[in-house]
């Protein structure tokens, strides 16, 4: 996804608000964000600047900071024990709805766990999401049925790339369903340290969510990664994509990258936009802070 001018303050601040959570001295603070902002005026351009693969490299300079991880491993482990003790009052909902309902249901559940986010400008979000939240919520793109009919039948091979920690959580209610139907779950976690609060192989095992899916992997990302980059994921798991059937992506930074590529599979994009050049890229600013469920199809096999 092309840049907007939005874009430079949303990066801008996130970084710098990093830095301010760091424990350097104030001498050192000025140091770094300096050098986050001559990066990022250098790099920033509308016309070739992909935004994930940006925001991945200024993050890899703020991480030296010290403070900085330890401030997201907080964010991370407060955010899964809020939503799993919210899990079991949404799996109770779920279970008195029909097959169609329950997965509808357990839609709009994970896209309203992608509120869940420390890294977008001006978003402020409320991490207590319940079962009337959830049934109530108005779905801005539905593609609902499409997915239904692709995954009802079972035997499909899904790889699921997760985002942030918290909404990891709810997300394991989906891939109880998805299993249950006889497919093939494999949850793709970030290499650590990970890219802001999102959740890491380390944050899955501490909670037990490792044990969702039939198999957890990391894309093996040469430096931090905001997306599956696929220049910098290892071979191993390129072959591993090449491998499945579907994709279901988690989150803004998956949205921004691989609708900007062909690759060569289908991709249910579950989300909730935070910011207008997302929403406008969707269709409609009216899309801003409502859940997206966008079902891609491939022009071509990868």
């Amino acid at each position: 996804m092309k840049p907007q001018a939005e874009c430079l303050r949303c990066i801008l601040t996130t970084r710098l608000r990093e830095i301010e959570y760091s424990s350097l001295s104030p001498e050192e603070k000025i140091v770094l964000a300096k050098r986050i902002m001559s990066k990022l005026v250098n790099d920033f351009s509308l016309d070739s600047t992909e935004l994930t693969r940006l925001a991945s490299d200024l993050f890899q300079l703020t991480v030296t900071a010290p403070g900085v991880l330890d401030y997201y491993r907080l964010v991370k482990t407060q955010s899964m024990r809020r939503a799993l003790a919210l899990r079991d009052a949404h799996r109770e909902h779920a279970r008195y709805l029909d097959d169609y309902r329950r997965l509808h249901y357990l839609l709009k559940v994970s896209a309203l766990g992608n509120l869940i986010d420390y890294g977008v400008m001006d978003h402020n979000f409320n991490e207590e999401i319940d079962p009337g939240i959830a049934e109530n919520v108005e779905i801005a793109i539905d593609d609902s049925v499409k997915f239904y009919e692709l995954v009802r039948k079972g035997g499909l091979k899904i790889m699921f790339l997760l985002d942030n920690a918290g909404e990891a959580v709810y997300d394991s209610l989906l891939v109880e369903y998805l299993r249950g139907k006889g497919n093939t779950t494999i949850g793709v976690v970030k290499d650590e340290p990970g890219f802001q609060n999102d959740v890491t192989l380390n944050d899955v095992i501490e909670v037990g969510l490792d044990k969702v899916f039939d198999e957890i992997v990391t894309p093996g990302c040469r430096s931090i990664c905001s997306s599956i980059h696929l220049d910098k994921v290892s071979k191993d798991f390129k072959s591993l994509l090449n491998s499945v059937d579907l994709i279901i992506a988690k989150g803004m930074a998956h949205y921004e990258y691989l609708t900007d590529i062909d690759i060569g599979k289908p991709v249910l994009h579950i989300f909730i936009p935070k910011c207008d050049p997302i929403s406008r890229s969707l269709g409609s600013v009216t899309y801003r802070g409502k859940p997206v469920v966008y079902l891609r199809f491939p022009e071509s096999k990868l």
